[in-house]
């Protein structure tokens, strides 16, 4: 366009006439550049903001689970197979896990936090020590629940979920005392 442009010029006299002084054309011309120019700078920022938009929503569309809104990648049918808790014990908690990282994850989440829990001391074990068979047992606040510490997920509940090319949803039900 800018050599037809060059090519196909004509001076707009309605516009711009000929007959007024140099200096009130030159004001005239450069208060329509100055117009353009703002409009071009609002122009370039709808754009942009319209890019930042449909690159978000291309990301929670087909973003990997470790960015994407779970509402939207958890499908109905995923759900069904999934027991989630939430009560004054139990909290059930979705992990998002890099495919390269799940096989570390799958064998050290059992272990995670091995010295969060105290649950020690709530029954007497007669097995291994005898000499208290039969004698009052302490419960409540004078047992010493911290005297054997453990992770705070509870056994067998990391569960997949589903997963997709970059990385793989898990359950994952924990003790709540300890999630809060």
């Amino acid at each position: 366009p800018a050599p037809r442009y060059i090519q196909q010029f004509a001076w707009d006299y309605a516009k711009y006439p000929n007959r007024r002084p140099l200096k009130e054309l030159v004001a005239l011309i450069s208060g329509g550049v100055s117009a353009i120019d703002e409009e071009l700078k609002q122009l370039s920022q709808s754009f942009a903001d319209k890019q930042v938009a449909l690159s978000e929503a291309k990301r929670k569309k087909g973003g990997n689970l470790l960015v994407a809104d779970l509402n939207d990648v958890v499908t109905e049918q995923a759900m069904r197979s999934v027991e989630v808790h939430d009560s004054e014990y139990l909290k059930t908690l979705f992990v998002a896990v890099p495919k390269v990282d799940m096989e570390k994850f799958e064998s050290t989440i059992q272990s995670l936090g091995s010295n969060l829990v105290g649950y020690g001391g709530a029954w007497p074990d007669w097995s291994t020590d005898s000499r208290n068979l039969g004698k009052a047992v302490m419960y409540g606040s004078l047992v010493d629940r911290h005297g054997k510490r453990g992770s705070p997920v509870v056994p067998g509940s990391v569960k997949k979920i589903m997963d997709d090319k970059d990385s793989v949803l898990y359950t994952v039900t924990i003790l709540k005392s300890q999630y809060e």
